[in-house]
């Protein structure tokens, strides 16, 4: 259960950080 959770936080986290890096294209 404990990987499962591990697991789920990091596709959501790499996901999050693509999508912020990708919506932070105008700042450039």
């Amino acid at each position: 259960a404990v990987l499962t959770i591990i697991f789920i936080c990091a596709v959501l986290g790499a996901l999050f950080y693509v999508w912020r890096d990708d919506n932070n294209d105008e700042r450039d």
